[in-house]
């Protein structure tokens, strides 16, 4: 069975101590995942909003999925889909 979703904690993670990522990687690996029908989410015990901000035009360019406050909610498309 392929693999289609992405997962990955945020903090210590996927941001480096500085709280900040490799935005050209990223949007790379984005537009890969994108045209293979593939999705990323990012999963923290923090609220959507402050998972979501550090993305910034990402969250708006691409379809990213957030896994917030240690699952008690997620998002998808800036909405909450659970709760």
């Amino acid at each position: 069975m392929p693999i289609k979703l992405f997962a990955t904690d945020f903090d210590g993670t996927f941001l480096d101590d500085k709280k900040d990522f490799d935005h050209k990687l990223f949007d790379e690996l984005m537009k890969k995942l994108v045209r293979q029908g593939k999705f990323f989410t990012a999963a923290s015990g923090r609220s959507y909003n402050g998972i979501s901000h550090p993305l910034g035009n990402f969250v708006r360019k691409y379809p990213i999925y957030f896994v917030s406050q240690n699952g008690a909610s997620v998002f998808a498309d800036g909405k909450n889909i659970f709760r």
